[in-house]
């Protein structure tokens, strides 16, 4: 139920039971019950407006952590893709693009395929690991004079996999 709802249909039960209280009530028991009644309102408003504070404060804490993440991503000296079960990449860094040679302007999987697919198809071991074919995949290539190392692995929660890890590194000169 909506924060929304919830405070209408507070106010709306705090309006009808006032009304019900005002006229069952003798005059002189009136203002103890309405000044209870109204005390009760407040806290419960109070309770929806902490419990809204703490929500958009872990709200808050999640970007603070996809930023961080994403950072973390972003300063990995190696090629990084993330994609979903789909094959949407969801996240790659700007090494994949150094790595590659390409720009770094909308990977797909296609494109990473175009890329480096006539020495070995990342499609297929994307689509191997979904299927459950394999747990990882390694393979050690060699793509415009440089030797990249590349390894795939299920990204996984108790619901199974969720996308594909494809790490591309360039192992040229180790």
């Amino acid at each position: 139920m909506s924060l929304d709802i919830l405070v209408l249909l507070i106010s709306l039960l705090v309006t009808f039971a006032s009304w019900e209280i005002v006229t069952l009530v003798p005059q002189g028991q009136v203002s103890v019950i309405v000044f209870i009644i109204g005390i009760t309102a407040s806290f419960l408003l109070f309770a929806m407006v902490y419990a809204l504070g703490r929500s958009t404060r872990k709200e808050s804490d999640l970007i603070t952590e996809h930023a961080r993440l994403l950072a973390a991503i972003e300063s990995v000296p190696i090629g990084m893709i993330i994609a979903d079960t789909k094959g949407q990449i969801i996240v790659s860094n700007s090494e994949l693009s150094r790595i590659l040679g390409e720009s770094g302007e909308g990977w797909t999987m296609e494109k990473i395929e175009e890329t480096i697919g006539s020495v070995y198809s990342v499609r297929k071991s994307y689509d191997d690991i979904l299927a459950k074919r394999s747990i990882t995949d390694r393979k050690e290539i060699v793509y415009e004079s440089k030797h990249l190392s590349i390894f795939l692995a299920p990204i996984s929660s108790g619901e199974g996999i969720q996308g594909v890890l494809i790490v591309i590194q360039d192992v040229t000169n180790l």
